[in-house]
């Protein structure tokens, strides 16, 4: 099976560390980068071939609505992740607007959905257990939880 290559988008040095410690013990990926914020994000994307971006919602300088809004336009073929520790209906429903194929809480243990994530080609949206009440709006958008 090819390994998935990933990006990880965070400010958080620790975050990131921690993040590519859990990615690389699940296996079946490489981490081509890590950066602090959107921009440096998308100069890494014009570059670097990605399958998976997992990127914060709010990072100094261009946050991770942004980075998702023009990323995804520019890129279709990957997949972004959301991170965050904003874990409310208003956050999540906009990042699904801007294109992300999961919204994963910070304070949740996402290890089995990161699996997923990681071994999966199917095309859906990946939501952290503990956001499974919020009310998503998919108004054009085909994945569903």
């Amino acid at each position: 099976m090819k390994k998935q290559k990933i990006i990880i988008a965070d400010n958080n040095k620790y975050f990131r560390e921690g993040l590519k410690r859990i990615l690389l013990n699940i296996g079946n990926v490489k981490i081509i980068g890590e950066v602090e914020n959107g921009l440096q994000l998308l100069e890494l994307l014009e570059n670097e071939k990605a399958d998976i971006v997992f990127l914060d919602v709010a990072m100094t300088g261009m946050g991770g609505f942004e980075a998702t809004l023009i990323g995804h336009r520019k890129f279709p073929n990957i997949r972004f992740i959301a991170f965050s520790s904003l874990e409310n209906q208003r956050y999540i429903n906009k990042m699904i607007t801007a294109g992300v194929s999961g919204y994963l809480a910070k304070s949740n243990d996402n290890y089995d959905l990161l699996h997923e994530i990681v071994n999966s080609k199917e095309e859906r949206f990946y939501l952290s257990p503990g956001l499974q009440t919020v009310n998503l709006r998919f108004d054009n958008h085909s994945l569903v939880n």
